[in-house]
């Protein structure tokens, strides 16, 4: 019998290790959270190869956006569907009669989406340095701001996900809503292309997005 979450904070453990062992278990779901961001690194630095700037390359500029793509497509994409999936299959409704503090099952999302999310990150930048020649941030303060960066963008991702998962019937209905929205976010945002080049009216109806 598979072991379940006890009666104080242990709860919150528990639900991460699930989470966690869930998104391994769906190879799919597993490779294409983890090679899309690559992938796009990938493509579209041999189809612009160019600079973007005077003095940054394409690829310099899409390290960066691509992290955020990782953290998107896994912290809100791919939570959403989960605990639509979950609240379909009535695991939420057998979690809220287990002991445990009503918020474990929030934090036990944030804290694995933030293993991945960080999982992510590190083979983003290994690619972009080792592949790509990009520099790395320099400095403990550096680092420090995109740890803090990471953390942020990770739980506010995951509180949106949570919160659309929560509200659609099923998987299917969550990934029918989160999908357009993540795309949306993805090219209003200046993630695939610089801001400059975008219309000044999307520029200006955008200018709310969290990412920006």
């Amino acid at each position: 019998r598979g072991s379940r979450p006890g009666r104080d904070w242990s709860a919150i453990g528990w639900l991460t290790r699930s989470s966690l062992v869930s998104f391994v278990r769906e190879p799919v779901g597993f490779v294409m959270q983890f090679l899309y961001p690559a992938f796009i690194l990938v493509i579209f630095n041999a189809v612009f190869p160019g600079k973007v700037f005077e003095d940054m390359t394409y690829a310099t500029y899409l390290l960066p956006a691509m992290v955020t793509t990782g953290i998107l497509t896994t912290c809100l994409q791919n939570l959403a569907v989960c605990v639509a999936g979950e609240r379909e299959t009535g695991f939420l409704k057998r979690l809220a009669v287990l002991p445990g503090p009503a918020t474990a099952h929030v934090l036990g999302k944030i804290l694995s989406n933030l293993v991945l999310a960080s999982t992510n990150v590190v083979l983003l930048l290994c690619l972009g340095h080792f592949a790509f020649d990009i520099d790395l941030p320099s400095g403990a303060g550096s680092w420090g701001l995109l740890l803090l960066t990471i953390v942020l963008m990770t739980a506010t991702s995951t509180a949106l996900g949570m919160a659309i998962g929560r509200v659609r019937p099923s998987a299917r209905a969550a990934s029918a809503l989160v999908t357009p929205i993540v795309l949306v976010v993805q090219f209003t945002s200046g993630i695939f292309f610089p801001l400059a080049q975008l219309p000044e009216w999307m520029v200006d109806t955008f200018s709310i997005l969290p990412v920006r």
